[in-house]
């Protein structure tokens, strides 16, 4: 109804770990905080084990390793200053629209960088941030658990003045394949923004869920779903921009094509599949292969007939996406659809609850 925000200001335990735990958005002191289910002396006395508060249950352990912490905060007065910026981007409570905020960035602004900043390199990384930088008001953006589970990002910005989430995956980090730990990370934020109707934005470059056998001992089949199970079922108004591809269930959780998103675009470069072409091939071509005169010949053949039916046109011909578009052109239609859904909230029933957000 309300947002939530905990505060760690010293140790932790118990109850009051309990209680912030609860908390939409948690922030730890850097060397002062602790937030764990007991302290030192109870761990002792139970385990025989003897820890410090910052090993045992500090901010490099939350918001790092664990994401049980949101942000992290190097003194008291840096975190009041994370708490105001937050709620900056929230309403009072669910029944009121996010706060506008006016600003001098043009809402027709195109941003020729855009152009380069995906490499030609199919397999090159880039960052992601740079193009968030370039898209939102003023190049500025709050982010969200920038410790925890770095291959996808999950932020606050403003589009024409109006609050925006965008999740968004990180090349630069396991090329922004989906884990177990970013899936729980992109689940809660999704809940967040729809609970105080923030508007969502998905920035995909994702080559699939991260596979092995680390992989399957996290339970990625299962928490990866979790996305795209909450993306299905919120009333925001949500738009996917495909930069590079979107392969698998993890370009699918990404919003990629079918979550009734209010629009679908790609740029120039994208591809879909469900597996990258290199990999589609060694799985569902290996016996014609291995029985050729020339594998490695034919293997290549194979690869790139595959790759010419992954681009955006064939998607956009068969309707999975909506347009495929010139990347400098992305903000401002960002902010045409944007204000489309903004016009039918307001005209119809207005905001209101929806429903509690999962610790």
């Amino acid at each position: 109804i309300v947002p939530i925000i905990a505060c760690a200001l010293g140790p932790c335990a118990g109850d009051s770990s309990l209680l912030g735990s609860l908390s939409e958005f948690i922030i730890m002191v850097e060397g002062i905080s602790m937030f764990g289910i007991a302290g030192p002396p109870v761990i002792e006395t139970a385990t025989s084990e003897k820890i410090s508060k910052e090993e045992l249950a500090g901010s490099k352990l939350h918001c790092y390793e664990t994401g049980i912490a949101d942000n992290e905060a190097t003194s008291e007065e840096h975190c009041f200053k994370l708490v105001r910026e937050y709620l900056s981007y929230f309403p009072p409570n669910c029944w009121q629209e996010p706060p506008w905020k006016e600003t001098q960035d043009s809402p027709e602004r195109k941003d020729e960088e855009l152009i380069s900043i995906v490499p030609e390199n199919y397999h090159a990384p880039y960052n992601m941030k740079k193009v968030i930088g370039h898209i939102v008001d003023d190049g500025y953006y709050f982010e969200i658990r920038p410790y925890f589970a770095k291959n996808i990002i999950t932020c606050l910005a403003r589009m024409d003045g109006h609050p925006v989430g965008i999740i968004a995956n990180q090349p630069t980090v396991l090329a922004g394949a989906l884990t177990a730990k970013a899936a729980h990370k992109a689940r809660h934020f999704i809940e967040i923004c729809d609970s105080f109707h923030i508007p969502l934005i998905f920035l995909a470059d994702c080559p699939g869920v991260m596979p092995g056998s680390d992989a399957e001992r996290e339970g990625t089949l299962r928490l990866g779903l979790t996305v795209a199970y909450a993306a299905a079922f919120i009333r925001v108004p949500t738009i996917t921009v495909v930069l590079r591809k979107a392969f698998g269930f993890g370009g699918t959780s990404m919003g990629a094509i079918g979550s009734d998103q209010a629009m679908v675009v790609a740029w120039p470069a994208a591809s879909f599949a469900s597996l990258p072409a290199r990999a589609g091939v060694a799985t569902s071509r290996a016996r014609e292969i291995a029985q050729s005169k020339d594998p490695e010949k034919d293997r290549q053949a194979l690869i790139r007939a595959q790759e010419e039916k992954e681009g955006p046109f064939l998607a956009a011909g068969s309707l999975r996406i909506d347009d495929v578009i010139d990347p400098r052109e992305t903000r401002p239609l960002l902010i045409k659809v944007l204000e489309l859904g903004r016009q039918r909230r307001i005209s119809a029933l207005g905001p209101r609850y929806k429903h509690g957000i999962m610790p």
